[in-house]
């Protein structure tokens, strides 16, 4: 397996290997072919973040689903660390999900060293978050994912806060 890409150089200076057709620039400029093995191949972590309808000023316990796959050629290796950063606004109550060590290596993240194949999925994480009384609107909460032998990952997902409506009470008193 492999990558391969075409190009020009006008560089004098092109690195070349051995066994290449020419080895000296050769004009004004020159196409090249180069293949990429891939070596070792490996896992890409992807990480999705979702919620369901529209969050309130004072809510309590609000959530979100945080799903964690392998989209590249190879299972996992080590650690896998998926960490939450709850914007101004949003407090975190609680991360959790089935296998997951929650919290982790700190309040905010969750983390598991088991194998993850190509092509599948961990169970997902439930963020459970409450909603300040005078946030804004809207929200963007962050989630990333690291380890595994992949490149890190994130992903914002964008949260409208809806206001609280006032609590209204009426009064009736009478004198005499």
């Amino acid at each position: 397996g492999g990558v391969y890409v075409a190009g020009y150089t006008v560089s004098s200076d092109f690195p070349v290997t051995s066994g290449s057709a020419q080895a000296t620039l050769a004009g004004g400029s020159d196409a090249f072919v180069l293949k990429l093995g891939l070596g070792s191949v490996m896992s890409v972590l992807s990480i999705g973040k979702s919620h369901t309808g529209n969050f309130t000023q004072g809510q309590i316990g609000a959530t979100y689903i945080v799903t964690v796959g392998n989209v590249g050629v190879a299972p996992t290796s080590g650690t896998v660390t998926v960490t939450e950063t709850v914007p101004t606004g949003m407090t975190l109550v609680s991360m959790a999900g089935s296998g997951w060590t929650c919290p982790g290596t700190a309040a905010n993240n969750c983390t598991r060293s088991n194998v993850l194949a190509a092509g599948a999925n961990y169970p997902a994480i439930t963020v459970t978050v409450n909603v300040a009384s005078n946030a804004g609107t809207p929200l963007s909460n962050s989630v990333s994912v690291s380890g595994g032998g992949s490149a890190s990952n994130s992903i914002s997902n964008s949260t409208v806060i809806n206001a609280n409506p006032p609590v209204l009470s009426i009064g009736k008193s009478h004198t005499g």
